[in-house]
């Protein structure tokens, strides 16, 4: 091999190994936060109320209007946001253990962990401080550009939720010592299954209509299901 074409072998190692840094540092920087999902939020409170009749008349007559208010929100976003395992599981038993979520195979290890930090943070912050130590957390995790998309709609959709139950006067985030001495901190059943099933809910959608309202219609969705089998 001359000496010309090992330089340019070289030379061209060295262009590409470059290009890579700068992919990498471009990449770094396109993981910032959008809220563009809890921006459109105000449009999915009126559905939801709309959706929920507030009788409880048997099992039949919930899940009746627990598809009537999805269909609602889906028809209003024109996305495709489905009844999942994780909903059907969370209605016949009203579990609210992330430990059995992931036992179960419903939310990941990852999103254990998540979930696992942001109510452990609660216990010692306020929302909003727990929502940025969220978003510091999971910034910190070197995610790729798609699983980085699906955190950063868990972000809005928690704020989302959040807004949704203070406009009617209840803190569904709010956390207090864990009586059962478990180890972690408790809070209420609504609260875990919302973020719970936020998490798988956005990890699996795919909505018809890509955009910030998929994240919306996947959260309303949600709200939707434990207002309805949870009275929250």
């Amino acid at each position: 091999m001359t000496k010309k074409l090992i330089g340019f072998i070289l030379t061209l190692m060295l262009v590409i190994s470059c290009n890579n840094d700068r992919e990498s540092v471009s990449h770094e920087e396109t993981l910032k936060f959008d809220y563009s999902a809890y921006n459109n939020r105000q449009s999915l409170f009126p559905i939801i109320s709309s959706g929920l009749k507030t009788n409880k008349l048997g099992d039949n007559s919930q899940y009746e209007e627990f598809l009537s208010s999805v269909d609602k929100i889906n028809t209003q976003y024109g996305t495709n946001v489905e009844v999942t395992d994780f909903d059907k599981y969370l209605i016949e038993t009203q579990d609210t253990d992330l430990e059995n979520f992931l036992a179960k195979g419903f939310i990941s290890k990852t999103d254990y962990s998540i979930l696992d930090t942001f109510f452990n943070n609660l216990e010692k912050n306020d929302f909003e401080t727990s929502v940025r130590n969220l978003e510091a957390d999971i910034l910190s995790r070197n995610f790729t550009k798609e699983e980085f998309k699906k955190y950063n709609d868990f972000v809005n959709g928690l704020l989302i939720i959040n807004d949704y139950y203070k406009e009617r006067g209840v803190d569904i985030f709010k956390v207090s010592k864990n009586e059962a001495g478990k180890g972690r901190p408790f809070t209420t059943g609504c609260a875990l299954s919302l973020a719970g099933n936020a998490v798988s809910t956005l990890g699996l959608t795919s909505c018809i209509v890509p955009g910030p309202n998929c994240a919306v219609a996947a959260i309303g969705k949600v709200i939707s299901l434990v207002s309805i089998y949870y009275s929250c």
